[in-house]
């Protein structure tokens, strides 16, 4: 009765009375029925006239016969319910009646842009394209019916995919609706994607009780039958391959292994049960039938299913052939292994990310993997399995196999370890994607996720002590500090990221635990912390430096008094390193086979008992070290670790511009930093120092002699001289001064008739022992060494002459480096403060007032180390001097080259830097804090890969570097020698001379290179004497001296004002002048016009003072005219004009060998019995020295030249 009471609106007046029911609408019907009214309206069909309720209503209805025949129209994709609505008249209804709408239409009626014409998909209309935001598909059939794109209209749908996404995680879907207004943008989507992926989002949450043991095996049956039928479907019936029913059945049963471990987490239920291969043959049968396979049943062989195409013999053949036998291992082998790695017990990466966890990775190889991978490798013979390069490799696809087995669920050590690594280094997306598509490492968006989460985790780190560092006070334990600066590719030079790094070392103990030993227990820690989503976005996080606003000075700056008896100590391993120079050198100069360089050399004889160190990178601090704030921060940082690691004092190491702030800072908050022991980093010491020897020896002819023998390039000799290229340096200066100390030697021993070949075996000897001991050198050798060390100070002295002096003076600096860089190798700090006094020398002599003063601070706070800081003198006797990073004797390098060969280099970026975050400040700061993160993982793919930087003094051992070495070392002998010897007695004794071209110095650089050490000495007395009177000396400018060297000799100076072009200047009123003094004094005129204006007469000189020269050629032609010449008939004698037949010839050699020999083959080839070559005898003074001193111009025409052998530059 109920239906009979409503009203049906969309019967017709003129229509068959319809007894059915009345049915309510719903919203779904009213929805459509406005959409067809519209249609109809357009049409002007006779149900234009029906009108509808806005609302739904108890009263109204439709007859469903009626609501067949009205909705019986085809509706285009544009005609909407909401298009022309305000033509369509509606019944008005009762609003209180109304039943409560499940859409947000009735709620806010806002006009849509779908109420619009439909737009095209054209550039520029801000729109979606037309596909299915599902899917991405234009058009999807649907049990073969195609399915129609719907745009959506209700923001309540909007909502719901937004939901659903969220749901189930699905980023892309997330990424593509970010930001986005659906009705704005017009989003469509097939209502049948829409309905899949809300199952697919509400499957997880449905409140349905748990899956039985029973149901989970009889799904993965289904899906694992369905799996085999597709490849029997495949390789049998279509490809016509033959598979014995073993092969199938073993297959399947791996598959639904596999498929079973995806759906439950429980392994040890026994997914076979009673399935066995009868079992598994029926149901083939059955599901394929005979029409097309064919089951060949075997008793000895077993059975075959063939394709029912194939003659009997030929699939028998296929079947049971020994290719197929073979690939039936390979396939079961493979299957194990697969197993195995499925299997294997995995540790995800938690939300406590640590460094340490990405190294280990998630789990560990399997040990049948590795075995495998062995045998692969290695073959039959063992022993190749076990070497260190087929270790690596083994490792490296034993990881691959695991990681693209379980298509990358499970990450390796490599693959974590190797993304983070080429990202850091090469900073290119490309690369990282192109490893992650061969399987090498994972996705670039998965390592930003680990960085962001190493980054938010250093930040929680309470301790200010690296993993890796034991909180040991026995253990001596040191900091450095040094600035890293990455510039960024921009417009305007802005957004350039300064940051201080550091690193932290150790001597390791007997019982050191490496990372390796402790993962079982990191791993079981690990598996307890929670798991969650990785954030890839960074939060910038703000630090917060106290400011320092003092201005620090060095107002107490005591230095120990000039008598003091510390100031004399000379350490008895300098006479040590001293004797083995020379041992060195003379192995050297007597040419014994395979004698090394002097770092080569040294590890040979000298024995190191200190312990390795272990280096760990320290939280950078993202601002420049430039400022006192910065600086202020490292020292609190390096007192902290020093309180955490139970040690009283702390050393500390920076480069000079960041010291002079540090002990500016402790001597001003003193005594709050009084437990730090500042020191000046021995790398950069050097760096200076070898820019003062450069400048010594700057355009002397040593450089030259490099550049011609092929040493050295000469584009790179500014970088030699100038001390910017260390590793050059350190090797070309030792090798020079060791080709020039063997002439020296050589030359001792002529002129003191002394041999030293019986002692080869001597010196051979020495090399093959394990340890250098003093009471192994024979009297004899003893003998000529003190011998010739009275030589070489009688060298010294002059006595030998000017040049060899010089040169040997050279020789004794480059000494003074190798006695600086043994107290590194071997950790000596007494042998190291001696040297930094007699380099301190060449600092004040050359202009380098600031390492000249702060080396003095160091110098006088090593002596006084046991004053100030009792007991730290202990901690550099056991290495806190240098670092050990090899267990290679004389393999310590110095702790600020250690910084820059670890955290700089390991974390530095070779391409295209980091411009492509330069907006973000976000991603810049996560770049800076990660960076010692970061370099600890390049550390360790260096390490493992065996490319690490640390210092290799094997490499000076290798035959071919020890060839290379005695070339290069003999092509400089034969250089000198064929150039000018220093050290030979033809070259003359009273003047310095350039050895490559024969130039005698001036009289002031002679005096000034001779005198350089005794200058440099005085100098730097006076200023200790000074700082000792008054302390706030130490602050203020040193006074600068001009450096007098062979390079200031070449400079071209310009004249002044006696010597430019001096012009006649006429002044406008002379003759007026003239005129008036004629009147006054009654001179005549015409006598006083008859004397020329100029200071000489206009006859004999030009204006700018310069004689007037005759053409010399109008005379000869003149002559020439009045004498008739004849050809003779014979040449008997020819002579030849010596200087016109020079400026004759054109480009000629460099040298004056090659000149001599080039002239020699131009007269020669004149054909006369007799030649003589006459040359101008110079005599002074002479007509022609106003003419020779014009053309000379800023040269001087009385400079000495010395050539004393074929290959002086002329």
């Amino acid at each position: 009765m109920e239906g009979h009471s409503k009203q049906c609106v969309l019967h017709l007046v003129d229509a068959k009375h319809n007894h059915g029911k009345v049915v309510a609408f719903t919203e779904e019907t009213l929805k459509k029925c406005y959409g067809v009214l519209c249609h109809r309206q357009k049409t002007k069909s006779k149900y234009s006239v029906i009108e509808l309720p806005n609302i739904i209503d108890e009263t109204v209805g439709y007859h469903v016969e009626c609501y067949r025949k009205f909705t019986a129209v085809s509706i285009t994709p544009s005609t909407k319910p909401s298009e022309q609505a305000s033509e369509v008249h509606v019944i008005e209804g009762d609003i209180t009646n109304a039943a409560p709408s499940t859409s947000s239409d009735s709620q806010d009626r806002r006009p849509l842009r779908s109420t619009a014409p439909d737009l095209k998909d054209k550039p520029g209309t801000n729109v979606f394209e037309k596909k299915c935001i599902f899917c991405l598909k234009y058009a999807r059939k649907h049990h073969g019916r195609k399915l129609k794109l719907v745009k959506v209209e209700t923001q309540n749908l909007e909502q719901n995919v937004r939901k659903f996404a969220i749901d189930l995680n699905d980023e892309a879907l997330l990424d593509r609706i970010r930001g986005v207004d659906f009705i704005a943008k017009e989003v469509t989507y097939h209502s049948q994607c829409r309905i899949d992926y809300q199952k697919r989002a509400e499957v997880p949450n449905r409140t349905k009780g748990k899956a039985s043991p029973w149901h989970k095996i009889r799904e993965s049956h289904e899906k694992a039958f369905g799996i085999i039928c597709k490849f029997i479907q495949e390789s049998i019936i279509e490809d016509e391959n033959v598979y014995t029913t073993k092969e199938l059945y073993n297959q399947y049963m791996a598959i639904l292994l596999e498929v079973y471990t995806s759906f439950s987490e429980d392994g040890s239920q026994d997914v076979f049960g009673d399935f066995t291969i009868f079992h598994f043959e029926r149901k083939i049968v059955n599901f394929f039938g005979t029409d097309k396979l064919t089951l060949l049943s075997s008793n000895t062989k077993g059975n075959i299913i063939y394709n029912n195409t194939m003659n009997v013999e030929d699939a028998i053949k296929e079947a049971f052939s020994e290719n197929r036998s073979i690939k039936a291992k390979i396939r079961d082998t493979a299957y194990i292994l697969r197993k195995e790695i499925l299997n294997v017990p995995k540790s995800t990466l938690s939300s406590k990310l640590t460094v340490q966890d990405i190294i280990q990775g998630e789990a560990s190889v399997p040990d049948l993997v590795i075995d495998f991978f062995t045998h692969l490798l290695g073959g039959p013979d063992q022993r190749r399995g076990k070497t260190e390069k087929n270790v690596r490799k083994i490792s490296s696809i034993s990881q691959d196999a695991m990681y693209n087995v379980s298509c990358g669920q499970i990450k390796t050590s490599k693959h974590l370890t190797l993304g983070m690594a080429m990202k850091s280094i090469t900073g290119s997306r490309k690369v990282i994607d192109i490893l992650n598509r061969y399987g090498h490492c994972v996705s670039y968006s998965c390592i930003e996720e680990l960085e962001t989460e190493l980054t938010y985790n250093s930040q929680e780190a309470q301790s200010m002590v690296p993993h890796g560092i034991q909180k040991m006070s026995s253990l001596v334990t040191c900091t450095a500090w040094d600035n890293y600066d990455k510039f960024i590719d921009s417009i305007d030079g802005k957004g350039t990221l300064h940051d201080t790094v550091g690193i932290c070392f150790q001597n390791k103990d007997a019982n050191f635990v490496s990372e390796t030993s402790i993962s079982t227990e990191t791993t079981d820690n690990r598996n307890q912390l929670p798991v969650c989503r990785k954030r890839r976005s960074f939060t910038p996080i703000l630090l917060n430096l106290e400011p320092y606003r003092k201005k620090p000075r060095m107002t107490n700056s005591e230095f120990i008094p000039e008598d003091d008896p510390r100031r004399s100590i000379i350490p008895s391993s300098c006479a040590d390193g001293k004797l083995l120079d020379v041992i060195w050198m003379i192995s050297h100069a007597l040419e014994i086979t395979d004698t090394p360089m002097w770092v080569g050399w040294n590890s040979l004889v000298v024995k190191d008992n200190l312990p390795q160190q272990q280096i760990c990178y320290l939280p950078q601090i993202n601002q420049s070290p430039t400022s006192l704030n910065v600086v202020l921060e490292t020292m609190k940082r390096s007192q902290q670790i020093a309180v955490e690691c139970g040690q009283e004092y702390m050393i500390v190491t920076y480069d000079l511009a960041i010291a002079k702030m540090a002990y500016t800072i402790q001597a001003a908050e003193s005594p709050l930093f009084d437990n730090l022991f500042i020191m000046l980093g021995p790398f950069h010491i050097s760096m200076a120092y070898f820019k003062a020897v450069g400048k010594y020896i700057g355009e002397s002819g040593g450089p030259f002699i490099l550049s011609d023998a092929g040493i050295i390039a000469d584009g790179s000799l500014t970088g030699f001289l100038t001390g910017t290229h260390y590793n050059r340096c350190k090797r070309i200066h030792p090798l020079l001064a060791l080709s020039l100390e063997v002439l020296h030697f050589r030359q001792f021993c002529e002129s003191n008739s002394s041999t030293a070949i019986m002692f080869e075996d001597e010196l051979r000897r020495m090399c093959s022992q394990t340890e250098y001991d003093n009471s192994s050198v024979s009297k004899e050798l003893n003998e000529i060494i003190d011998a010739y060390q009275i030589y070489s100070q009688k060298t010294l002295a002059g006595e030998h002459g000017k040049t060899a002096k010089y040169w040997y003076t050279y020789v004794k600096m480059i000494r003074i480096f190798h006695l600086f860089s043994r107290s590194i190798h071997v950790g000596d700090h007494n042998l190291f403060t001696y040297c930094l006094f007699e380099m301190s020398s060449l600092f004040f002599s050359f202009n380098q007032p600031n390492y000249a003063r702060w080396i003095l601070r160091l110098h006088d706070n090593m002596m006084k180390i046991d004053e100030t800081h009792p007991g730290l003198s202990e901690e550099f006797r056991n290495g806190a001097l240098s670092i050990r990073r090899t267990p290679k004797d004389f393999s310590r390098s110095a702790v600020d080259i250690t910084l820059e060969q670890t955290v700089n280099a390991d974390a530095a970026n070779r391409f295209s830097g980091i411009s492509s975050f330069t907006n973000s400040i976000a991603a810049r700061q996560r770049w800076s804090m990660s960076h010692y993160m970061r370099a600890t993982i390049v550390g360790h793919v260096f390490e493992h890969l065996g490319i690490s930087r640390a210092e290799d003094v094997t490499s000076e051992l290798r035959q071919a570097n020890i060839e290379k070495n005695t070339a290069h070392r003999n092509k400089i002998i034969e250089k000198i020698i064929n150039m000018s010897n220093p050290f030979k007695n033809n070259v003359e004794q009273d003047i310095l001379i350039n050895i490559s071209s024969g130039k005698a110095a001036s009289s002031s650089t002679t005096d000034f290179l001779l005198n350089v050490y005794e200058n440099g000495n005085k100098s730097r007395d006076k200023f200790i004497s000074e700082v000792i009177a008054d302390p706030s000396r130490f602050d203020k400018p040193i006074k600068r001296s001009k450096p007098s060297t062979f390079a200031s000799d070449c400079t071209y100076k310009k004249r002044q004002k006696n010597g430019n072009i001096v012009q006649l200047k006429m002044e406008r009123d002379m003759m007026g002048r003239l005129l008036y003094i004629s009147l006054e004094n009654k001179l005549d005129l015409m006598i006083t016009l008859s004397y020329p204006l100029t200071p000489m007469p206009l006859v004999f000189c030009h204006i700018d003072e310069t004689m007037i020269s005759t053409q010399k050629s109008l005379l000869l032609k003149a002559l020439e005219s009045r004498i008739e010449s004849h050809e003779p008939k014979w040449i008997d004698c020819t002579v030849i004009d010596g200087m016109f037949f020079l400026h004759l010839l054109g480009d000629l050699p460099a040298t004056f060998g090659a000149v001599a020999r080039y002239i020699l083959v131009k007269i020669c080839n004149v054909s006369s019995q007799e030649i003589h070559v006459v040359f101008d005898r110079i005599e002074k003074p002479s007509i022609k020295d106003i003419e020779r001193d014009r053309r000379a111009g800023s040269l001087d025409r009385d400079q000495e030249y010395t050539i004393s052998g074929p290959d002086i530059k002329k």
